[in-house]
């Protein structure tokens, strides 16, 4: 499924940022436009920088494994 598959890439992607942790992911919306929402954290706290990081390797991870076939959104 499409959540396992974003469970995946968010974990392989947490490897390499291990003082990060995932609090919490969701995946919601219509068929044809999803809404994935990714919700991080580490014991210091993270910057916004450090999220857009994130946002746009996930992005680009998400893109490169072809998991939605229409356009998504990614908070």
């Amino acid at each position: 499924s499409q959540e396992i598959e974003i469970n995946h890439i968010i974990t392989r992607l947490l490897q390499d940022k291990q003082e990060f942790f995932l609090v919490d992911f969701t995946l919601s919306g219509p068929v044809n436009r999803k809404k994935v929402t990714v919700f991080l954290d580490k014991d210091s706290g993270i910057s916004i920088d450090e999220c857009g990081e994130f946002s746009l390797a996930l992005g680009e991870a998400i893109d490169a494994a072809d998991v939605f076939s229409g356009a998504y959104t990614l908070e």
